[in-house]
């Protein structure tokens, strides 16, 4: 009896404790291999040989079974193989060495699948997720000091794994290395700690279908992304978004950023640096940058010439109606909008400003000083329907150009008092540089200010002014003067009074006088040391 018990009682302990105690990390086990069409659950004890489920840190191969995770786990090495099917809810796991994929199904649905490996560390050439078929996640997570190798080889060759994210692959300190997985039509890849891009994000890709070009980026709030000094291009596919406090680095950038749908820049102390970058923006959708009432954002731009552009295809919006929301720094920034421009910032100056769009843009919202305003618009050459209206103040800098290339400009706008300043000073005066005005060509409707600078001198002078404006009076003139002037009308090609002997070439005006003559010169009579700018529209 007592050899009996004794029996029994190792019989039981065996199928007990024993296995319980197997029940750890660093153990590994495989599913039973009774292939059903009926799903068992990840933690039933009968999916595995030995009768007990996985626990934290275990090795898992799912053979020939179909099995649903119905727990957050953290295993060592996940293995779907030969016929495995594992299907993921909207569960978490999170891998400590690595995933195989080999003849298996794994179906991520609405899970996250952490990473918290260092197995590709130093390019080991061991990926972190292996086998030889394409694998589609969800939400993936990198923590920090991890790194992730995606899978090496082209669709369909060789006999590593290709990765697919639908959701979005978090960058949460660690990094991708070697090989980038393929983003699908609504994945995201997000940034939510200080990064330089890298291995994450193919360069010198074009193309939503080429493995490691980005459908839509985001940084988070708090996060940075930097392009350091590179030189090759990025492209993302999708839209572009800075959040919260996060800052978007170009500064030493080279190459070009290509932003297929819309740039968005509106956290609550966001920023964007452009102010050494030689490469261009290129946002093809449209582009909103401190868009959003009591939001602080940043916009550096280049204070120097010759550095790249923000080209925008569709709207530009910078700043919010209400509130200076957008502060822009650095005088030589360059932008070039193929839509309608809104700027709602203050004081804000730039380099070249283009309108090249092909169909109607207004230019709306605060004043804009340019060193170049180009006008390059193919809508139409309609004399009387304006293809850029400018219904916000407009000034173009001393020595800078108004190039009006193509298209019919309203230069001030509607009924609302905007103005278009041609303006001068000791440094220059602003001109225009191209006026064609064949049928095709350009043509400016409305009101433009001229401005001409006059240098000081002292005693009495006499100022010689040429005529470059009409339906203007030398009131226009004289009230710029601070002191005594006398305006004179000269014609060279007067003749001598045949009974006084006198020559009739000078002509006193009066400031009610209109300045008409398109033939001749004008010649004011100045007594002290003013310098005035003359203005006249």
């Amino acid at each position: 009896m007592s050899v009996s018990f004794t029996m029994f009682g190792a019989f039981v302990l065996c199928l007990t404790a024993p296995i319980l105690a197997l029940a750890q990390a660093g153990t590994s086990y495989s599913t039973a291999t009774l292939y059903s069409t009926t799903p068992s659950n990840f933690s039933d004890g009968s999916t595995w040989i030995g009768g007990v489920a996985p626990s934290a840190g275990a090795s898992v191969t799912i053979v020939n079974r179909y099995v649903v995770m119905d727990v957050d786990i953290s295993l060592a090495v996940l293995s779907v193989e030969n016929g495995g099917d594992l299907s993921m809810g909207e569960q978490t796991l999170t891998i400590t060495d690595y995933f195989n994929n080999s003849s298996g199904s794994f179906n991520a649905q609405t899970s996250k699948v952490i990473f918290n490996s260092t197995r590709a560390d130093n390019n080991s050439g061991e990926p972190t997720v292996d086998g030889a078929t394409t694998t589609t996640f969800h939400n993936v997570e990198i923590p920090t000091g991890s790194v992730v190798d995606f899978g090496s080889g082209d669709v369909g060759q060789g006999t590593q794994t290709e990765c697919l994210i639908t959701g979005t692959l978090s960058l949460d300190g660690g990094a991708v290395v070697l090989y980038p997985p393929f983003y699908e039509a609504a994945s995201i890849l997000k940034y939510n700690d200080s990064y330089t891009v890298s291995t994450e994000w193919t360069k010198n890709e074009t193309s939503a279908s080429t493995k490691g070009v980005p459908t839509h980026v985001e940084i988070a709030d708090g996060a940075s992304l930097s392009f350091g000094t590179t030189s090759d291009n990025y492209t993302c596919a999708g839209n572009f978004t800075v959040n919260g406090s996060g800052s978007l680095n170009m500064a030493t950038m080279t190459g070009d950023l290509t932003i297929t749908s819309a740039l968005t820049v509106t956290g609550a102390s966001g920023s964007m640096d452009m102010s050494g970058m030689t490469g261009d923006v290129i946002v093809n959708g449209n582009c909103t940058i401190g868009g959003v009432a009591d939001q602080s954002v940043a916009l550096t731009m280049p204070s120097s010439e010759g550095k790249g552009v923000l080209d925008v295809k569709g709207d530009l919006t910078l700043g919010e109606s209400t509130s200076n929301a957008l502060t822009i720094s650095g005088d030589e920034g360059n932008i070039s909008c193929a839509g309608d421009f809104t700027l709602n910032t203050t004081g804000s100056e730039f380099g070249m400003v283009e309108f090249d769009g092909i169909a109607s843009q207004l230019f709306a919202g605060n004043k804009i000083t340019a060193d170049s305003l180009v006008v390059s618009n193919a809508t139409d050459a309609d004399l009387a329907t304006a293809d850029v209206v400018f219904d916000a103040d407009v000034d173009i800098t001393p020595g800078g150009v108004f190039n009006p290339l193509d298209g019919t400009v309203d230069s001030d706008g509607s009924a609302d008092g905007s103005t278009f300043t041609m303006n001068s000073d000791a440094t220059g005066t602003a001109r225009i540089a191209t006026l064609d005005n064949t049928g095709g060509g350009s043509n400016v409707n409305g009101d433009i200010t001229f401005e001409r600078y006059v240098p000081s001198t002292s005693g009495m002078n006499w100022l010689y002014v040429g005529n470059y404006v009409t339906n203007a009076t030398v009131g226009d003139w004289a009230d710029d003067f601070g002191g005594y002037n006398l305006f004179f009308d000269w014609d060279e090609q007067a003749q001598a009074s045949s009974t006084t002997g006198t020559a009739s070439s000078w002509t006193t005006l009066t400031n009610t006088d209109a300045i008409t003559s398109t033939d001749n010169g004008y010649v004011v009579l100045t007594v002290g040391d003013d310098a005035p700018t003359l203005s006249a529209t």
